[in-house]
């Protein structure tokens, strides 16, 4: 590849000094970028490293500037005039100046986007990039957080690209370049997920986290509450929130089987527990068995028994008329949701602890049960 690039090369370049090389002749620029991309070198490394120079073009050049499409990068996709200016190649008064004078020459908006510039795309999603800079290359990747647009700037000379092919497009969809710009990954970065009653909350890593999301948010216009949606957690919380992981921890201490639990009122994290339950509206039974464990009052297989036993008579009512052993069982149900994490947590599933227990959950739905209806008072936590 080195040797039909530096003979292409030779016929533009006799001389062996490069310039213009992109509006020379396109494919030769690309390929040369792409194979010193792939040797992690930039384009002047690579045509030195064949035995040419290479040289950019000299600054100033400010013809063909698009103040609509300028305005429009501005004002919707967080674009800046410093930004542009740089990728321009002049300074931010000229940007200014061009605005001000809504100075329009050759338009930028294009809707063709070669392999190769489509393989850079792919490359900066891949490794999480919204600007890569590449000698007298520069793309950006930018959003109005409903769609993305792709921003070329090759020899100072921009190409913007707001329209491109659905496969592009999914991909970027897909890694939510459409909705996140940078600072969007940024924050993520600093969030730690935590669980908070089966919930996965935010956690942020430093103090002022919080502050500058809020911050954002308000210029942003949206909810709190929404934005941590988007970025895939419930909520957000801060040290004083005990996580399921803490709580779970505390729990541990109190085990003395399996996943059965003696937990006396002068254990040391009574009051911290039913406090904690009582802020999520449960008792401490149903506080211990939404974690998936068993609250006896002593330690005595006995009062295991007779915790079983109130499960074997509430399971009675979701009975097969006619058997003594066979129930329907709907996942919605609470007694479902109650046995679950308690299944769960012992590395079985909700059948096999009814088998333990001397049930046999069936699925006929021509089967009729010896009660009215399927709902029952379930347990809504919060935090």
């Amino acid at each position: 590849m080195d040797k039909y690039i530096q003979l292409n090369l030779q016929k533009y370049f006799p001389d062996k000094i490069v310039t213009n090389l992109y509006s020379t002749n396109l494919s030769l620029y690309q390929l040369v970028a792409k194979t010193a991309r792939e040797r992690g070198l930039n384009i002047s490394q690579y045509l030195e490293m064949l035995g040419f120079e290479y040289i950019l073009l000299p600054r100033g050049r400010q013809s063909n500037f698009d103040s609509v499409t300028a305005n429009l990068l501005l004002k919707d996709y967080d674009v800046t005039q410093s930004e542009l200016a740089k990728w321009l190649n002049i300074t931010q008064q000229a940007v200014s100046s061009n605005l001000k004078r809504k100075s329009n020459g050759i338009s930028w908006v294009s809707n063709q986007i070669t392999s190769e510039e489509e393989a850079i795309i792919l490359y900066m999603v891949e490794n999480k990039l919204f600007t890569l800079y590449e000698d007298d290359l520069i793309v950006a990747i930018r959003t109005n957080y409903e769609m993305p647009c792709i921003i070329f700037v090759y020899n100072n000379e921009p190409k913007v690209v707001f329209e491109m092919s659905n496969t592009l497009i999914n991909v970027l969809v897909n890694n939510n370049y459409h909705r996140f710009r940078e600072i969007d990954f940024q924050f993520k970065e600093e969030l730690v997920p935590v669980f908070v009653f089966g919930e996965k909350y935010a956690k942020p890593k430093q103090s002022d986290t919080r502050k500058r999301i809020i911050q954002y948010c308000r210029k942003r216009k949206i909810g709190l509450d929404d934005y941590f949606s988007l970025l895939g957690f419930k909520g957000c919380v801060d040290s004083r929130v005990m996580t399921d992981e803490e709580i779970i921890e505390i729990i541990e201490k109190y085990v003395i089987k399996d996943n059965v639990v003696f937990f006396p009122h002068t254990a040391e994290h009574y009051f911290q527990l039913v406090s904690r339950a009582s802020r999520a509206k449960m008792t401490i039974d149903q506080f211990f068995e939404f974690f998936g464990y068993i609250k006896v009052d002593s330690r005595l297989e006995s009062s295991y028994r007779n915790k079983i036993e109130e499960y074997k008579k509430d399971l009675e009512e979701y009975l097969v008329e006619g058997t003594s052993n066979k129930l329907i069982l709907k996942s919605d149900s609470s007694i479902y949701r109650r046995l679950y994490p308690f299944a769960k947590r012992r590395g079985i599933t909700v059948d096999e602890f009814l088998k333990e227990i001397g049930f046999e959950r069936v699925f006929d739905k021509n089967a009729s049960v010896k009660f009215d209806s399927f709902v029952r008072n379930g347990v809504t936590a919060g935090i």
